[in-house]
């Protein structure tokens, strides 16, 4: 990620996807599987997390309009089109 997102604007992905902070964490990095996995953690804590650590954030992230999908596999695009 060239430059860090801002946290109004990981909020506003996060809403825009319907999903929690949580469920756009990639579970396969090596500092989830170290020091986060099994902790129960509040949303703002997850926000702060990736914010601290964008290599734990999801991607690719897809815009469109109101709509925000994780798009893997990349069909999953068609959703928002």
């Amino acid at each position: 990620m060239k430059s860090p997102l801002s946290p109004e604007t990981l909020r506003a992905l996060i809403h825009k996807s319907g999903l929690k902070a949580e469920d756009l964490v990639r579970k396969q990095e090596d500092l989830y599987k170290k020091e986060l996995k099994g902790k129960q953690l509040n949303e703002e804590a997850w926000i702060s997390l990736l914010l601290q650590h964008p290599q734990l954030l999801k991607r690719p992230l897809v815009q469109h309009g109101n709509k925000v999908i994780w798009a893997d596999p990349p069909e999953e695009i068609n959703k928002i089109l």
